[in-house]
């Protein structure tokens, strides 16, 4: 993959750099997961640190979105 866009490069080198995005995406690689599998997961990530560097990293459009369930 050859990423043209500066702005992903950072993102992408700063993801890579930080421990704890690095485990997010790892967990989430092969398989979709939910934010609860996920912080399941990697128990040793703060449930605010995992929810602030979630959505940075799809704020940065390094993590799509893959479905959306409401429960009750």
């Amino acid at each position: 993959m050859i990423i043209k866009s500066q702005r992903k490069k950072n993102a992408l080198l700063t993801a890579l750099a930080d421990e704890e995005m690095v485990k997010i995406m790892n967990s989430v690689m092969h398989n979709s997961k939910s934010f609860n599998d996920i912080t399941t997961e990697n128990s040793d990530i703060l449930l605010t640190t995992a929810f602030r560097k979630t959505k940075w990293l799809l704020n940065q459009e390094i993590l799509v979105v893959d479905k959306i369930v409401i429960t009750s």
